[in-house]
């Protein structure tokens, strides 16, 4: 009857399963950077989950070569807790299960390192769900957690830098280049040492005027060094200086033009009312358009009281009191020369000057038909010195006669 007994029983326990289930946990390291530069440090926390009720948590902290442990900090959900030797103790007097917090590290990056992967590791792992001292009944072990943090590379120097038609040494470490062409425009590429590295600036096609023109290249590394190249390409500017305004005169005004003066005092009577490009106008300051000479490969335009006069552009007005007239000669290369005549038109009161103003400008006349001057007085003493002669003449002939009658 035992026997039948004992093979019953053992049947049940063979036959219906137990529902006995192994406690679980994990525990994982969340860093607040993935990337850390030499010398700083990262704040990293370490959480944990069970569906068991356990008191303390034991780990080994296994850091990379090239990380240093700096502190612990343990939540305040655990009574008891640190980490010493590498090694991680948390206890608390009451049971935890579920989400929990363990704790936040701050782990340093070593100096003077870059461009290297760093882990952060908890290893042997255990939660202890018993307060009593057999450790081997009462504790269960969990898998390994670990962070991986990036140290990231500090090389910001360029592999290459070439420009298209322009021949030149390039050392990575030289950061200053002095270069000229003649070209109009140049393409410009550069790549970094470092393929983590970035590479901004003045990358491209680029035109150059004459003269200087100054590019940077930009090279930042992973960590955020960053390091500039700076290229001055000379474009040789071989164009014409010569901007000399070599031939100018008024069709009906005396001017002692010189092409090395460049400011001139005109005054002007009161009925001496307009300018223009003319032949000879009444009341109007002729401009003789085909005496205008300017140096070879110049150019030049004219302005009057700063408005832009056309070659062909009928008179403008005169105002009484200063007018600019202005003669504006580029060269080839666009730099200028200025050649300003102040014109000063006198008001109905004021009394004409007697020949020559300052600046060896001279009226020719000063009639309305050709702005002469022709006094009255010149006229009735050419009359006087005519009778004179011819009376003298007749005198003579008179003598004469009488002479030779006499000799007779």
């Amino acid at each position: 009857m035992k026997k039948r007994f004992s093979i019953i029983v053992l049947l049940l326990i063979v036959l219906v399963p137990c529902n006995i289930k192994a406690a679980t946990g994990s525990i994982k390291i969340t860093c607040n950077k993935e990337k850390v530069n030499a010398g700083d440090s990262v704040t990293c926390t370490i959480k944990g989950n069970t569906d068991s009720e356990i008191i303390g948590v034991s780990a080994s902290l296994n850091l990379s070569d090239n990380l240093v442990f700096t502190s612990f900090t343990k939540n305040n959900s655990w009574d008891e807790g640190s980490v010493e030797n590498n090694k991680l103790d948390v206890y608390s007097e009451n049971y935890l299960n579920n989400d929990f917090d363990i704790g936040t590290m701050i782990i340093t990056a070593k100096s003077n390192i870059s461009n290297t992967n760093e882990t952060i590791t908890l290893k042997d792992i255990t939660f202890q769900n018993d307060k009593s001292n057999n450790a081997e009944e009462n504790t269960f072990k969990v898998s390994d957690s670990s962070s991986k943090i990036r140290i990231p590379s500090k090389d910001n120097l360029l592999k290459s830098l070439t420009i298209s038609n322009i021949s030149f040494s390039f050392n990575e470490n030289n950061t200053n280049y002095q270069l000229e062409t003649k070209e109009t425009s140049v393409t410009i590429k550069a790549t970094a040492k470092d393929s983590n590295a970035t590479v901004t600036g003045d990358i491209g096609t680029k035109n150059l005027k004459y003269g200087g023109n100054n590019f940077s290249i930009q090279v930042t590394s992973e960590s955020g060094d960053i390091k500039i190249y700076s290229l001055n390409i000379v474009r040789p500017d071989s164009r014409s200086k010569e901007n000399y305004l070599t031939g100018f005169e008024f069709n009906n005004y005396d001017l002692k033009f010189d092409k090395d003066k460049t400011d001139y005092d005109i005054t002007l009577e009161n009925n001496v009312n307009k300018l223009g490009i003319c032949n000879k106008e009444d009341n109007t300051l002729c401009i003789n358009l085909d005496r205008i000479k300017v140096s070879d490969k110049s150019t030049y335009s004219i302005k009057f009281n700063d408005k832009d006069i056309d070659k062909n552009s009928n008179v403008e007005n005169i105002n009484i009191g200063n007018n600019t007239l202005q003669i504006i000669v580029k060269a080839e290369n666009d730099g200028e020369r200025i050649y300003t005549f102040n014109i000063n038109r006198m008001d109905e009161e004021s009394k004409p000057s007697d020949s020559k103003n300052n600046n060896d400008i001279t009226n020719k006349d000063k009639t309305n038909d050709d702005i002469t001057n022709n006094s009255k007085t010149g006229d009735a003493l050419i009359i006087g010195i005519s009778l004179i002669l011819i009376l003298s003449i007749s005198v003579t002939i008179v003598l004469y006669r009488k002479k030779i009658v006499k000799d007779k």
